[in-house]
Parts: structure tokens; C-alpha cells; sequence
């Protein structure tokens, strides 16, 4: 234990060491990270933090296998495992970096990522053992760990303080549970994140960057896999995952609301938790104090959880899954509440039925033989979705439904071809059926030409009439 605190205590300073050092290359290069309309901070900063970090984590690794300490003369056997993680821990950190200084796009990340999660498992580090799913669930939780970090970086401390309680918590896990190997490898990074909050916290003097937040996420994910590697099921990465509940959270709502809001998925915006946080007028090192509590909670319920029988635990992870809940519907994310609304309320139902509604007025005109025939199907379909009084002008003559329309309703036209239009006016002002427009509209524009009139219909009116009827109509 004495050897391990040596460690972190070595892996801290030297990150207080090489941190400045790295923050000046910076500023003399210009690799610095440029306030935008989506950050909060108001000056250039650099950020290559996440280079000395790992600088730092090397080093004191080294250090410590060369020094004839106790505990490494005793982990000779695990250095062998240490090194396959390597080449994997470097593809992140080099991707990372490149992204720092030229940028890359997403795509691009997400293929480094595989390939170093690929590594990985080469290497034995692998969730459920030799089952026929452990590749994909390592791939997907690697990747997964990864991005979460990085997608948490947007406020002073944040995403070292959370990795920080993460690696704390895994060390601490390590030691009750005598797994020699993770104690090895999370107690430099806890050192190191430890020497980089010096430089970090409100206000930051230099950033993690991708190159941090992405090798840190890598490096946690494996972690996981150290701490849950005795388990052959994902059982075992359930105190890993409550652990890291807040970025997992964060990606879970990020891919939610861009989903429903139809944005890109892969998209930047202002509406991850500590945005929503700093909305609430905040300051930036509030909000990364109150994640740091939360993350608190997440360690000490996934310690216990991974000390504990299978019902306690079930019943922890559900009891902390219940507050997480209650916590984040007091956020006000405006796209679930919408999403609510609509599943439990009518509205779900009410666009399927208009949907169906349309479609099979579109198979009805593209099938219609006639004028008749497609007056037919247009004025059953606006009945159905209640758009009220409905008119057809098609090669100079006029098809019109029953009813006045009302003083305080609406109106739309729907150009057809040259002087041929259809034409909606609503006898009610029911502000409930105007969405189910766009959707027919876009079904009139789509369908094929109108067949010409055979035979004129018993409500058939005069051009004029109409003309002058829909002049006047309020809108």
C-alpha cells in the first residue's frame, strides 16, 4: 500500500511538473483552444493538457518498475499485460492529439477508437470472458467510455474531476478486493488528474483537450474491464457502469434530444447537464462541484454494490437509478418533456391516425380514374383529419364540400397545376387539426396530375363563386 501512495504521490508531481511546462508550448505554438458562441470561456486557452498528463503517467509508471519497491518486485507477472494495453492507449492518445491541433472528423474518431478497443481485447482485457458477445460489448463499452469523458469537458474541472472519483474509486475497489493490477494502473492516473485540477479547476489555465479526455475515457473503460474481468457476464460491469453513471447519462441524453429534436447525432450543442446547470445561473466550478458530488454518491453506491450480494445490490443500482431519475427531470430538458407529452397524451395516436389517413388518400389518387374519382378520396381524407371545408378547382370547374367556414378559423391553398388548386377552410377554430396539413400537403404535391373531369358532381359551383368566396374569407 506505502508503494502504491508512492506512486500516485509521483505520478501528481511530476503532472504538476510537466503541465506548465506543456500550457507554455502551447501558448508559443498557438495551440490553444478559441472561445466560441458554445463555450463558456472568454479568452484563448491552451489545450494539450491531456499530454502531460500522460507524459507524467508514463514516467511515473517507469519509475516505479525500476525502483525495487515491494509491490513491483511482487507485479512482475502483470508489466507483461501493462504493455499489451500500450499500443492501444497510444492510438487513442496520438487520434486525439491530431484532433487537438488539425481536427478530424467524427467518423474518423469512431474508427481509431474500434481499432484501439480491438487491441484491447487482442490483449485479454475483455468483458465476458470467451463468450461469442465479448467482442462486441468490449468494443461498444470501450468506445462507449471514451466519448463520455469527452463529451463532459465543457466547464473548468469537470471531466478531470469526474475521471479523478472514477479512478479513486476503482483504486480503492482494487485494494479491498486485492486485484494487484488495477491498484498498478489507477493510482498514477488518480496522481496525475490530482496535479492537473492544480492547473485546471475555475479558472483553467490550460485544457484537458480531446487528447485527454479521450485517452482518460479509454483508459478508465479499460479499468472497468480489469475491475469486472473475474465476472464471465456483463453482471460484473455493473459497479463499472453505475460508477460512470454522469457521462454515460450525459451521451444517453445527448443522443435522446438530438434524436427527437432531429439534429446530428454527432453534432455539438448547449444542451448537455452542466449547460443546463450553468442555464440555472450557475457558476462554472458550482456546477463541476455539484457532478463531483454526484459522482461521489456513484462511487460509494458502486462500491457497495460490488461488495455486496446479488439482491442488495439490484436493489442499490435500482434506489440510486430512481434518484438519477428524479434528478434529471429537474433539469427541464424541453424534448423528453415534449416526447412525454406526446406518448402519454393523445397526440401519439393522433399523428399515426393521420398518417395513415394520408397514405391512403395518396393510394387512392394515384389510383383514381377520374376527376370524380379523385374529388372522392381527397374530401373522404380531409372528413377524417377534420380540416373542415374542402374545395377542388381542377380544369375550371369546382368541387366543394358542405359548411361555412368559421370567422375565426383559417385557410390554406394547395397549388396543383397552373390554375388548378385545392383549397381548406376550417368551419371551427380548432387549432388541433392544422398540423395534419403539412403532411396532406406534401401528399398533393406529390401525386400524380389530376385526371380530367368526366362528369361534374351535384355541389359543383362556379369558378367565381369560389374566387370571390375565398377572397373574403377571414384568415
Amino acid at each position: 500500500m506505502y508503494s502504491l501512495a508512492f506512486l500516485m504521490v509521483l505520478s501528481a508531481i511530476a503532472t504538476w511538473i510537466f503541465t506548465p511546462a506543456i500550457r507554455g508550448l502551447c501558448l508559443t505554438r498557438g495551440w490553444l483552444d478559441q472561445p466560441d458562441a458554445r463555450k463558456h470561456h472568454a479568452n484563448a486557452v491552451p489545450r494539450l493538457g491531456g499530454v502531460a498528463i500522460m507524459l507524467a503517467y508514463a514516467l511515473s509508471l517507469a519509475i516505479f518498475a525500476l525502483l525495487p519497491l515491494s509491490v513491483s518486485l511482487e507485479t512482475r507477472s502483470h508489466w507483461n499485460q501493462i504493455l499489451r494495453l500500450l499500443p492501444a492507449v497510444g492510438l487513442v492518445l496520438f487520434m486525439g492529439l491530431v484532433d487537438d491541433l488539425r481536427g478530424l472528423r467524427p467518423l474518423t474518431k469512431i474508427v481509431a477508437e474500434v481499432a484501439a478497443a480491438l487491441t484491447v481485447y487482442t490483449a485479454g482485457v475483455r468483458l465476458g470472458g470467451d463468450a461469442w458477445w465479448a467482442l462486441p460489448l468490449t468494443v461498444v463499452w470501450l468506445v462507449g467510455t471514451t466519448n463520455a469523458i469527452n463529451l463532459i469537458d465543457g466547464v473548468d474541472g469537470l471531466a478531470a474531476g469526474v475521471s479523478l472519483f472514477a479512478t479513486l474509486t476503482m483504486f480503492v475497489a482494487a485494494s479491498l478486493n486485492g486485484n494487484i493490477l488495477l491498484a498498478m494502473v489507477t493510482a498514477p492516473l488518480a496522481g496525475c488528474l490530482i496535479g492537473f485540477l492544480r492547473y485546471n479547476f475555475e479558472p483553467a489555465s490550460i485544457f484537458l483537450g480531446d487528447s485527454g479526455s479521450l485517452t482518460i475515457g479509454f483508459l478508465l473503460g479499460c479499468f472497468g474491464l480489469i475491475w469486472g474481468y473475474k465476472t464471465a457476464t456483463a453482471i460484473g460491469m455493473v459497479a463499472p457502469m453505475v460508477l460512470l453513471t454522469l457521462p454515460f447519462l450525459d451521451v444517453a441524453l445527448a443522443i435522446g434530444r438530438r434524436f427527437l429534436s432531429m439534429q446530428p447525432i454527432f453534432g455539438a450543442d448547449r444542451g448537455h447537464i452542466h449547460h443546463r446547470l450553468l442555464a440555472r445561473g450557475l457558476r462554472p466550478r458550482h456546477v463541476a462541484l455539484i457532478c463531483y458530488l454526484g459522482c461521489g454518491v456513484a462511487g460509494l453506491v458502486s462500491l457497495w454494490a460490488s461488495q455486496s450480494g446479488p439482491q442488495l445490490a439490484a436493489f442499490l443500482v435500482l434506489a440510486f437509478g430512481g434518484l438519477v431519475w428524479v434528478a434529471v427531470s429537474h433539469l427541464g430538458f424541453t424534448e423528453f418533456r415534449a416526447a412525454r407529452s406526446a406518448l402519454l397524451g393523445n397526440r401519439f395516436r393522433q399523428v399515426v391516425r393521420d398518417a395513415i389517413i394520408v397514405d391512403r388518400m395518396k393510394s387512392g389518387l394515384a389510383s383514381a380514374t377520374s376527376a370524380d374519382d379523385y374529388w372522392s378520396h381527397l374530401h373522404t381524407a380531409s372528413e377524417k383529419l377534420g380540416l373542415g371545408r374542402v374545395h377542388l378547382r381542377l380544369d375550371g370547374q369546382v368541387w366543394s364540400s358542405e359548411g361555412e367556414p368559421h370567422p375565426a378559423g383559417w385557410e390554406t391553398r394547395v397549388p396543383l397545376n397552373g390554375d388548378d388548386y385545392v383549397a381548406f377552410q376550417s368551419v371551427a377554430p380548432d387549432p388541433d387539426t392544422a398540423h395534419a396539413l403539412i403532411p396532406l400537403a406534401l401528399a398533393l404535391r406529390d401525386s400524380p396530375k389530376p385526371p380530367s373531369r368526366r362528369k361534374a358532381p351535384p355541389t359543383l359551383e362556379s369558378t367565381g363563386d369560389l374566387d370571390r368566396r375565398a377572397e373574403t374569407a377571414p384568415r
